[in-house]
């Protein structure tokens, strides 16, 4: 039910996806950067966080890994406007 609900939400999928792009580092590294994604009601409040999550994981995984997972995570922002997504 919970991924029905998600599928039929763009922030909720792309929340998701920006959560999972977290995989593989430890919770203590990650800060308060997981709460600050949940609570995020738009594509425009995951767009400010994508640095966020861009640096933690080039500093922990590595710039070529981060650069992976970020290119993975753009694909829910308009690529007309790159930098200002719409929603």
């Amino acid at each position: 039910w919970a991924a029905q609900r998600i599928g039929s939400d763009p922030v909720a999928a792309a929340r998701l996806e920006f959560l999972e792009a977290l995989n593989g580092l430890p919770t203590s590294v990650c800060g308060d950067l997981p709460r600050r994604l949940e609570q995020t009601r738009s594509l425009r409040d995951l767009w400010h966080l994508r640095p966020s999550v861009h640096g933690l994981l080039a500093r922990h995984l590595g710039q070529a890994e981060a650069e992976c997972r970020l290119a993975e995570l753009n694909r829910h922002f308009p690529s007309s406007s790159r930098t200002r997504p719409r929603a």
